[in-house]
Order: structure tokens, then sequence, then C-alpha cells
């Protein structure tokens, strides 16, 4: 939520952010967070439910991070492409089940948020169950320190990637 709050103390300045919601309930917690950090939340955000956006979907993985936490996952399909955005999730079954729903003809890129801490698999998805199922998909992950990457992981790191990093200037 931090990135979100800097986010919108970032852009706010010139134009009002816009906030893509999959649901009423979520807007409402988003609403709420929003209302301790703004006085004014209302001039600085935009909420646009996800049904207006018929590129863009997502799946519901409520306690798949931590216990009554609400997480998404994203999806953005366009002509024959999709991308698929896991956000916290500790359960990569969620992301296998959305990929082999869809058809094989498809160019497939994956964004999965990833641990290679043992300690925290309860939380997010360790990099090998995320090899075992979806090593022969594009895929990169984040969420993670890709310094401390294991040298037996076969998946690249989005921080690897230049291209794939936003500008921060």
């Amino acid at each position: 939520m931090w990135s979100l709050f800097s986010l919108i103390v970032k852009l706010s300045k010139n134009k009002r952010l816009k906030i893509i919601i999959p649901n009423k309930t979520f807007q409402v917690l988003i609403e709420t967070l929003l209302s301790l950090w703004f006085n004014n939340y209302e001039e600085k955000v935009i909420f646009v439910p996800i049904e207006t956006l018929h590129w863009i979907n997502s799946i519901d993985t409520l306690w798949k991070h931590a216990k009554n936490i609400q997480t998404f996952a994203y999806i953005f399909e366009e002509w024959n492409e999709v991308i698929y955005y896991s956000w916290d999730l500790n359960d990569v079954g969620v992301t296998t089940s959305y990929i082999n729903s869809i058809p094989k003809d498809k160019d497939i890129t994956i964004f999965h948020e990833v641990t290679w801490n043992e300690l925290f698999k309860s939380h997010h998805c360790w990099y090998r169950d995320i090899e075992s199922v979806l090593l022969w998909y594009r895929v990169y992950l984040y969420h993670c320190n890709h310094v401390t990457k294991p040298t037996d992981c076969k998946l690249p790191c989005v921080a690897e990637l230049p291209d794939l990093l936003i500008n921060q200037k």
C-alpha cells in the first residue's frame, strides 16, 4: 500500500490517478485507506471499474496471500497476447489454473511474485514451485531481491532486465 501512497503523492500534483477496481468491496477498502492518508483523496484519484475495460480482467485471490488480505491477479489481453500479473500470491495453482484455461495459441507472458526465503512460503510463491509448472512459459519474477537469487533459479527477475523497468526519473 505504501507504493500506492507514493504513486498518488507523485502523480496527483498534475492530474488524478486512475485506480482500476475489480469490485465495489475492494473500492471501499481502498477508499478507507486513502481517507487515512489524504483529507481530499477524491481530488487525487478516479476509480475505474474493471468491467469497463474490456482488455483487463482479474482473479479474486482472497486469502491466497495472507489471512483476511484481499488480493487479485490481473490479466491484460489484447489480440493474441496475454499478460498475467499474479500480485501477492502464495499458490502457483491459481496461476496454472488460469493459464491452462486459455487457448494454447495465445502469446503468454507471466509476471509472478516469488520468494526464495523458505520462511515466507506461507505468503509468497516458492521459486521452485513456479519453475516446476511454468518453466516453459515466458515468466519474469518480481517482489524479490534479485541480488540474493539462488543460483539454481532458472527464471529471470524483472530487476535483472532493464527493458522491463519503468524509468524512475
